[in-house]
Protein backbone atom coordinates (compact mmCIF):
# COMPACT_ATOMS: atom_id res chain seq x y z
CA UNK A 1 0.00 0.00 0.00
CA UNK A 2 2.63 2.37 0.68
CA UNK A 3 4.54 1.87 -2.87
CA UNK A 4 1.27 2.52 -4.27
CA UNK A 5 0.69 6.05 -2.23
CA UNK A 6 4.52 6.78 -3.14
CA UNK A 7 4.00 6.06 -6.70
CA UNK A 8 1.29 8.20 -6.80
CA UNK A 9 2.56 11.44 -5.15
CA UNK A 10 5.66 11.28 -7.31
CA UNK A 11 3.09 10.99 -10.53
CA UNK A 12 1.43 13.69 -9.04
CA UNK A 13 4.43 16.38 -8.71
CA UNK A 14 6.21 15.20 -11.97
CA UNK A 15 3.00 16.22 -13.78
CA UNK A 16 2.73 19.87 -12.09
CA UNK A 17 5.45 21.55 -13.65
CA UNK A 18 4.19 20.26 -17.19
CA UNK A 19 3.48 23.53 -19.76
CA UNK A 20 0.59 22.82 -22.02
CA UNK A 21 0.62 25.08 -24.98
CA UNK A 22 -3.17 26.21 -26.59
CA UNK A 23 -2.40 28.00 -29.77
CA UNK A 24 -5.34 30.71 -30.14
CA UNK A 25 -6.62 30.12 -33.95
CA UNK A 26 -8.60 32.91 -34.04
CA UNK A 27 -5.33 34.97 -32.52
CA UNK A 28 -3.00 34.14 -34.42
CA UNK A 29 -2.82 36.17 -37.95
CA UNK A 30 -0.54 37.34 -40.77
CA UNK A 31 -0.38 41.04 -41.46
CA UNK A 32 0.82 43.93 -43.37
CA UNK A 33 2.76 47.10 -41.79
CA UNK A 34 1.58 50.10 -43.45
CA UNK A 35 3.96 52.52 -43.19
CA UNK A 36 7.73 53.27 -42.61
CA UNK A 37 10.41 51.22 -44.11
CA UNK A 38 8.78 48.30 -43.38
CA UNK A 39 5.86 49.25 -45.46
CA UNK A 40 4.28 46.28 -47.55
CA UNK A 41 6.18 43.55 -45.95
CA UNK A 42 4.45 40.91 -42.88
CA UNK A 43 4.26 40.19 -39.69
CA UNK A 44 3.06 37.42 -38.26
CA UNK A 45 2.09 36.48 -34.71
CA UNK A 46 0.20 34.14 -32.33
CA UNK A 47 -1.64 34.12 -29.27
CA UNK A 48 -1.18 31.13 -26.74
CA UNK A 49 -2.96 29.99 -23.82
CA UNK A 50 0.26 28.17 -21.03
CA UNK A 51 -0.90 25.96 -18.26
CA UNK A 52 1.04 24.32 -15.59
CA UNK A 53 4.07 26.88 -15.62
CA UNK A 54 7.31 26.12 -14.30
CA UNK A 55 8.49 27.96 -11.22
CA UNK A 56 12.31 27.05 -12.82
CA UNK A 57 12.60 30.55 -14.62
CA UNK A 58 15.33 29.61 -16.99
CA UNK A 59 13.70 25.97 -18.28
CA UNK A 60 10.14 27.66 -18.92
CA UNK A 61 11.79 30.15 -20.67
CA UNK A 62 13.54 27.33 -23.15
CA UNK A 63 9.81 26.27 -23.31
CA UNK A 64 8.43 29.40 -24.26
CA UNK A 65 11.36 29.77 -26.90
CA UNK A 66 11.29 25.68 -27.76
CA UNK A 67 7.67 26.71 -28.50
CA UNK A 68 8.06 29.81 -30.51
CA UNK A 69 10.78 28.74 -32.59
CA UNK A 70 8.54 25.28 -33.96
CA UNK A 71 6.83 28.00 -36.41
CA UNK A 72 9.85 30.14 -37.52
CA UNK A 73 10.66 28.28 -40.93
CA UNK A 74 6.96 28.23 -42.26
CA UNK A 75 6.75 32.25 -40.99
CA UNK A 76 9.25 33.54 -42.94
CA UNK A 77 9.52 30.67 -46.35
CA UNK A 78 7.59 33.84 -47.40
CA UNK A 79 10.64 36.64 -48.18
CA UNK A 80 8.38 39.48 -47.11
CA UNK A 81 8.16 38.33 -44.06
CA UNK A 82 10.30 40.28 -41.42
CA UNK A 83 8.75 39.87 -38.20
CA UNK A 84 7.43 37.17 -36.26
CA UNK A 85 5.97 37.37 -32.38
CA UNK A 86 4.63 34.96 -29.76
CA UNK A 87 2.28 36.22 -26.84
CA UNK A 88 1.92 34.08 -24.20
CA UNK A 89 -0.57 34.26 -21.52
CA UNK A 90 -1.52 32.01 -18.37
CA UNK A 91 -4.80 30.04 -18.93
CA UNK A 92 -7.19 30.66 -16.61
CA UNK A 93 -11.09 31.23 -16.87
CA UNK A 94 -10.88 34.16 -18.15
CA UNK A 95 -8.44 33.82 -21.00
CA UNK A 96 -10.23 30.50 -21.71
CA UNK A 97 -12.78 32.22 -23.32
CA UNK A 98 -10.23 32.64 -26.12
CA UNK A 99 -9.94 29.32 -27.14
CA UNK A 100 -13.00 29.15 -28.99
CA UNK A 101 -13.93 32.78 -29.31
CA UNK A 102 -12.80 36.05 -30.90
CA UNK A 103 -12.73 39.45 -29.52
CA UNK A 104 -16.08 40.69 -29.06
CA UNK A 105 -15.30 44.70 -28.28
CA UNK A 106 -19.47 45.61 -28.40
CA UNK A 107 -22.17 45.51 -26.45
CA UNK A 108 -23.17 45.93 -22.97
CA UNK A 109 -19.57 43.83 -22.14
CA UNK A 110 -16.51 43.71 -24.55
CA UNK A 111 -14.17 40.35 -24.19
CA UNK A 112 -10.69 41.37 -25.72
CA UNK A 113 -7.19 39.56 -25.10
CA UNK A 114 -5.42 42.07 -25.37
CA UNK A 115 -6.77 43.84 -22.60
CA UNK A 116 -6.15 41.14 -20.02
CA UNK A 117 -2.82 41.05 -20.95
CA UNK A 118 -1.43 43.20 -17.78
CA UNK A 119 -2.97 40.94 -15.35
CA UNK A 120 -2.41 37.59 -17.03
CA UNK A 121 0.44 38.22 -19.44
CA UNK A 122 3.39 36.14 -19.44
CA UNK A 123 5.93 37.02 -22.25
CA UNK A 124 5.95 38.03 -25.64
CA UNK A 125 8.79 36.60 -27.86
CA UNK A 126 9.55 38.38 -31.09
CA UNK A 127 11.81 37.14 -34.17
CA UNK A 128 12.54 39.32 -36.73
CA UNK A 129 14.54 39.10 -39.92
CA UNK A 130 17.48 40.56 -39.76
CA UNK A 131 18.23 43.05 -43.28
CA UNK A 132 19.73 41.61 -45.92
CA UNK A 133 20.25 38.17 -44.48
CA UNK A 134 18.96 34.84 -43.98
CA UNK A 135 19.29 35.56 -39.98
CA UNK A 136 17.49 36.60 -37.19
CA UNK A 137 17.21 37.78 -33.81
CA UNK A 138 14.78 37.01 -31.36
CA UNK A 139 14.38 38.69 -28.44
CA UNK A 140 12.06 37.46 -24.92
CA UNK A 141 10.45 40.19 -22.81
CA UNK A 142 8.58 38.60 -19.61
CA UNK A 143 5.49 40.57 -18.08
CA UNK A 144 4.87 41.12 -14.33
CA UNK A 145 4.31 37.51 -13.80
Amino acid sequence: MNKLIIIISFFIMSCNHQETFIDLKNHSRKGTFSRGEDKGKFFYYQSVLVSGISEDLESFKNELLTYHSKKIDSVFQDNKTIQFSSIFYKKNSKTSYFIDNSDDPGGFSSEILSDYYEEYGIAEIITKKIDNSDSYKTEIKFSKM
